[in-house]
Order: C-alpha cells, then sequence, then structure tokens
C-alpha cells in the first residue's frame, strides 16, 4: 500500500502550471508559455534545504522540457531559468 502525502502541492500541479501558463499568455510571454504547456512537471514535496540556522522546507519544482525547445541561445535558457 502506497502511502499518502501530507502535501497537496503535486496533486494540484496541472492546475497551478495551467494558471501560470494563462498568465504568460496575457502578458505576452510565448516562450514561456511554451514551456509550460510541453514540459513534464516532477515535484518534490517536503524538500528540507539550509544550513545551521537557515533551514528552510517546501517543494521544488523541476520541469523537464523537450530539447527541441532549447533552439534559442544561452543568454535566453539564463533568463527563463531565472522567472
Amino acid at each position: 500500500m502506497s502511502e499518502q502525502s501530507p502535501f497537496e502541492f503535486e496533486e494540484n500541479i496541472d492546475k497551478y502550471l495551467a494558471t501560470l501558463s494563462r498568465i504568460y499568455q496575457q502578458e505576452g510571454q510565448p516562450g514561456l508559455q511554451s514551456i509550460l504547456v510541453n514540459s513534464r512537471p516532477q515535484v518534490d514535496e517536503g524538500v528540507e534545504r539550509g544550513g545551521y540556522d537557515d533551514d528552510v522546507r517546501g517543494h521544488v519544482l523541476h520541469l523537464l522540457v523537450p530539447e527541441q525547445l532549447f533552439n534559442f541561445g544561452l543568454k535566453e535558457k539564463h533568463e527563463f531559468r531565472t522567472k
């Protein structure tokens, strides 16, 4: 029997990404929208990061992006990673 996660982030990720996709569409950012629509989300829930006094607990979202979407320059890749 699989253990149920106490978090709701992963089970709702498709809704969150659909909302973000609509925002990117409204803002005229088709590149970012294309990444969201064509990528495969992978979620790590309840991740702890940090050091002695600054432990942070949260979730990590990875977007597994098809290689064909990365046909632009390195500068644009960096800009997308920071959004």
